[in-house]
């Protein structure tokens, strides 16, 4: 027969097991999510000029340049519809009525605009700001370098020969070139990634409910061992 020492034993050592068990760290991955990939290309992008345009030209009337997670786009905005374009990367010099411009960059895109303008048919203009410095991750600067006879062009100075889209959009009329951001190389198979964390250890439950298991562990195996030796 069991005698009551060694049931309060063998219940210390249940109750001390249990404890270590739901006291016992859970491990979570610090690795960071995955990083959206950049489709695009270095070669030229052509689209015809759309039929029925306005007389003169559809109207540049905002350019906007913005960071995101792969690429920097800029977009132009239009009154009266889309315009024809052609968005290829060319050789310096840029020129700029005429005259060499001045573009930081170490690559760049010309973008040119087929029956578009940056004023009415009174000569008025409709956009003012004609150069953009955003020192971004791709696009270092953005340049007016023509509106003439119902053709607009720009030229980007970008970070490198990067891969780049065009892409158009509609209320309002909008066409958006995005240049990828430069891919950073990776490293060998095996080897922790840049930045990347190691798995982190968190408990369920207070570190002091582990050591109480511990205790208790203990005190029933003394308990047990004192038990078996007076039987």
């Amino acid at each position: 027969m069991v005698g009551p020492p060694r049931i309060a034993a063998l219940c210390a050592l249940s109750v001390g097991m249990l404890l270590l068990a739901t006291g016992g760290p859970s491990v979570t991955s610090g690795s960071p999510a995955a990083q959206e990939t950049f489709t695009g290309s270095t070669e030229p992008v052509v689209a015809p000029t759309p039929a029925g345009l306005p007389l003169g030209g559809v109207l540049l009337r905002d350019v906007r340049i913005g960071a995101h997670e792969s690429f920097d786009r800029i977009t132009f905005e239009f009154d009266g519809g889309l315009p024809g374009y052609k968005v290829q990367y060319v050789e310096p010099p840029i020129r700029l009525d005429g005259h060499v411009a001045a573009i930081e960059g170490s690559a760049f895109i010309q973008i040119v605009m087929q029956q578009a303008a940056a004023h009415d048919l009174n000569g008025a203009p409709t956009f003012t700001q004609n150069e953009f410095k955003p020192r971004l991750k791709s696009i270092i600067e953005a340049q007016a370098t023509g509106d003439f006879e119902a053709v607009l062009s720009w030229a980007l100075g970008v970070s490198g020969r990067l891969p780049f889209r065009v892409q158009t959009f509609r209320g309002p009329d909008r066409l958006a070139i995005d240049v990828g951001h430069a891919v950073e190389a990776q490293e060998p198979a095996g080897l922790p990634q840049t930045g990347e964390r190691s798995p982190s250890y968190s408990s369920s439950w207070p570190v002091g409910v582990s050591l109480a298991g511990m205790l208790v562990l203990l005190s029933g195996a003394v308990a047990l061992a004192v038990a078996v030796k007076r039987r």
